[in-house]
């Protein structure tokens, strides 16, 4: 079973932080146990973003592969920098 791991967020007063957050989420894609990773800014047209502006999906081939990548100091770190750069996050994970 696969899955995604899917991040929203809301990007707080600084853009420059904000930039800076997602380049170092998109270095995790090298991490063991990343399909791929994507991270930006929200692009949907249908206006039900519920405030939240930032997006990140990463896929993993197992369970224990993204179990393994949230306890990786590398996402530790850049979550830490992520955290002071947002100012709210919902986070969901679906088996595919």
């Amino acid at each position: 079973m696969s899955v995604l791991h899917v991040v929203m967020m809301t990007a707080g007063a600084s853009t420059v932080a904000m930039e800076a957050a997602l380049a170092d989420v998109s270095a995790l894609r090298v991490l063991p146990g990343v399909e791929w990773l994507h991270a930006g800014p929200d692009t949907s047209i249908e206006g039900l973003q519920n405030g939240y502006t930032h997006v990140i999906v990463v896929s993993f081939a197992t369970p224990a592969d993204r179990d393994a990548y949230l306890r990786h100091p590398s996402h530790v770190a850049a979550g830490a920098r992520l955290g002071a750069a947002i100012s709210s996050l919902a986070i969901v994970d679906l088996a595919i």
